[in-house]
């Protein structure tokens, strides 16, 4: 009885391990660095205000992905976005759905930063910014389709500024197409 109990304990732990080992083990490590055309949306949530601004730009940035949890690869983004009305940085958590077909790679994005906010006068005002973004990568090879990205960022407005915008909200809507190269 103590042998068989030794071995079912061993048995278990050994798999356990193994378990732990898939769903927290390090994935090929993958950096991209990727450039996009940006097209942002911006819109006031005061209601008396028609103030919607759209503008087009480029994006560019930075990820990292460095670990693996079950079929969703994890990571760092940094981006910069840069638009005749918006100038931002942001930076955050990247998760990206593995595929068993690898048609397309499909991620998700928490982001945080600041810039530059051009009111509909043209006033630059500085504010903090996040904004969840989801995305659609067409794999192929080394490099990547981005087929589309939407984020629906947010800019909590300061009174104390004394812009245009004084009260509510900014949503700034982005949609981004471009080109990632993987290392």
């Amino acid at each position: 009885m103590g042998m068989r109990r030794t071995i079912i304990t061993l048995l278990a732990l050994s798999t356990l391990t193994m378990l732990c080992q898939v769903l927290t083990a390090p994935a090929e490590a993958q950096t991209a660095v990727y450039s996009t055309l940006v097209f942002v949306n911006r819109d006031t949530s005061i209601a008396t205000q028609n103030d919607y601004l759209t503008s087009a730009g480029i994006g560019f940035g930075l990820y990292r992905e460095g670990y693996q949890i079950g079929h969703v690869s994890t990571g760092l983004d940094f981006r910069g976005t840069y638009s005749a009305n918006d100038r931002f940085g942001l930076g955050g958590v990247r998760a990206e759905l593995l595929t068993k077909n690898e048609l397309v790679r499909p991620y998700v994005e928490f982001l945080v930063g600041g810039g530059t906010f051009a009111n509909i006068n043209g006033t630059a005002i500085a504010h903090l910014f996040y904004e969840p973004v989801v995305g659609l990568d067409v794999p192929m090879g080394r490099i990547d389709y981005r087929l589309l990205e939407f984020g629906m960022g947010r800019t909590p407005l300061n009174n104390a500024t004394g812009a245009l915008y004084t009260a509510g909200n900014l949503w700034e809507d982005t949609f981004a197409s471009g080109v990632v190269y993987r290392f």
